[in-house]
């Protein structure tokens, strides 16, 4: 099967930090980054709705991303990291906060530190060339994870957000032990097209 053809989610990542939405973050990877080789053939221009993202790779597997948009009269970039990790055989897409213009984003410097937490977007499936499809974390599923002790992390009901802590090995077990049906929502996917190289 061919590498990973994906990278691109300033959709999903407006809808996440959108008031009412659910995020999850972590100070952790779920997994490792793929290789750099199959990283590689991931940058191009990637299109979600009505927008489109130019996506760069960095090293890695992490890259930076950017979308333009129109705002008060004048054209704006925001950009943000993004990772593809592996876990078995499953892959998932990590993100960054988005940044606007004047704020540099060069790659993430170190995932794992706990300064600039995650957001975990979602598990990567129905991959081809020129599509992607992204399935968005369970919110409910995970809380209850952190709630049993299973994950060291908080839930805070009032921001719609959860942010996992502690143990890498934690969160890769939940993940390798569970359900991914049950711990991403499958049923409702995000499609996301290619539309050239860069």
């Amino acid at each position: 099967m061919r590498p990973l053809p994906i990278a691109n989610l300033l959709l999903l990542l407006l809808l996440v930090l959108t008031p009412g939405c659910k995020t999850v973050y972590s100070d952790h990877l779920i997994g490792e980054p793929i290789a750099a080789e199959d990283a590689e053939e991931l940058e191009g221009i990637w299109r979600f709705g009505d927008s489109a993202m130019h996506v760069k790779h960095v090293e890695g597997g992490e890259y930076v991303a950017a979308v333009l948009e129109w705002d008060n009269g004048k054209f704006k970039t925001n950009t943000m990291d993004l990772v593809i990790t592996r876990l078995g055989d499953a892959h998932f897409l990590q993100v960054t906060e988005a940044s606007e213009d004047g704020d540099e984003k060069e790659g993430h410097e170190d995932p794992d530190d706990g300064e600039e937490p995650w957001i975990i977007a979602g598990l990567l499936t129905g991959l081809r060339e020129d599509a992607v499809v992204l399935s968005a974390p369970e919110f409910d599923r995970i809380a209850e994870a952190i709630k049993a002790g299973v994950l060291e992390g908080e839930v805070d009901e009032d921001d719609n957000s959860l942010h996992i802590h502690g143990d890498k090995a934690a969160l890769d077990g939940l993940i390798e032990s569970g359900n991914l049906h049950e711990l991403f929502h499958m049923q409702e996917p995000l499609v996301i097209t290619r539309l050239g190289d860069l």
